[in-house]
């Protein structure tokens, strides 16, 4: 699963896949969104947001595990690079369901909560995590068991190769470090928010505020681990199991940059709301997850794409 993906899987058959593989997820993750959902419909899924990020988490990880098992006996041969990413689809879905991150911020005017929340976000988005290591587990597991009853030693190779790619920290170290980089100089740059009016309960006068929406957010994150991954890869020829660790590390970046800017101004207003650069730091870890994961998917395909077009020249 995690060596480079053959020429003949990028066609169309893979993308009709894939399609069935996203509304199968879509479904199931709507039906449990009655488990997850904050109480107030304008928070988001947070544990700011008064959710019970650990249920949730347990229900992604069993939905996702299900989900992975179903979708690698559906799509076929295309299962080892697809099957997974049923979990992420479902964790887009939630995220977008719930509210935007300003319902958090709009909140909270005490400066010990505003700079305890960035600890809480990096906290998320290693639990966010779970379900789809869960998934890339159970994908190998499937790999392993496939090529037992098919007696295919390349297939089983794929599972040494996921094993190797944890082992070997320098490449480990060196996809995430330099993804990471990359994808929070894109983040930052891409994530720019408009400046919304909002009346705070407490304050008479509005006020202005820069947060990042939940459609700002999906492109930047979108477009930032897609194109830090294809760069990286395109100068370290890794397994695509080296990349999604960047997305904690990421986390781990944005939001200790959001906790060290957070000072505030004379009226009382959080620095994130007024620095037009430290809007990154408001973007849900669910959405950095749940987007993040296909992003570094696609990035790592596009640029197999492009090893196979220049060895086609040579």
């Amino acid at each position: 699963m995690f060596d480079e993906p053959k020429p003949s899987q990028s066609n169309l058959a893979i993308k009709i896949k894939l399609a069935v593989l996203a509304l199968m997820s879509l479904g199931i993750f709507y039906y449990a969104w009655q488990w997850v959902r904050p109480a107030n419909p304008a928070l988001p899924v947070s544990i700011a947001g008064h959710v019970n990020i650990g249920m949730a988490v347990i229900i992604a990880t069993i939905i996702g595990i299900i989900l992975t098992v179903i979708g690698y006996k559906i799509t076929g041969k295309h299962g080892p690079y697809i099957a997974f990413l049923g979990i992420p689809f479902g964790l887009g879905l939630w995220s977008i369901l719930g509210g935007n991150v300003e319902a958090i911020f709009v909140r909270m005017d005490n400066l010990s909560d505003q700079k305890a929340i960035y600890l809480q976000f990096i906290i998320e988005s290693i639990l966010w995590c779970i379900p789809v290591l869960a998934g890339l587990i159970v994908t190998n597991l499937m790999i392993i068991k496939q090529s037992k009853t098919n007696n295919d030693l390349k297939e089983s190779e794929r599972f040494i190769d996921f094993l190797s790619g944890i082992k070997n920290w320098q490449n480990l170290l060196k996809a995430t470090s330099l993804t990471a980089i990359l994808s929070v100089i894109f983040l930052v740059i891409l994530s720019k928010a408009q400046y919304e009016k909002f009346i705070q309960l407490d304050h008479s006068a509005v006020k202005l505020s820069v947060v990042i929406t939940t459609g700002q957010a999906i492109f930047s994150i979108v477009t930032s681990f897609c194109l830090a991954t294809l760069i990286v890869h395109q100068f370290f020829r890794l397994g695509i199991i080296n990349f999604f660790p960047s997305i904690i590390l990421t986390s781990f970046i944005i939001y200790t940059y959001g906790k060290f800017i957070q000072g505030g101004d004379s009226d009382n207003i959080p620095a994130v709301f007024v620095t037009p650069h430290g809007v990154v730091s408001t973007i849900l870890p669910i959405i950095l997850v749940a987007f993040g994961v296909p992003a570094i998917t696609w990035g790592y395909s596009q640029s197999c794409q492009m090893y196979k077009s220049r060895e086609k020249i040579v």
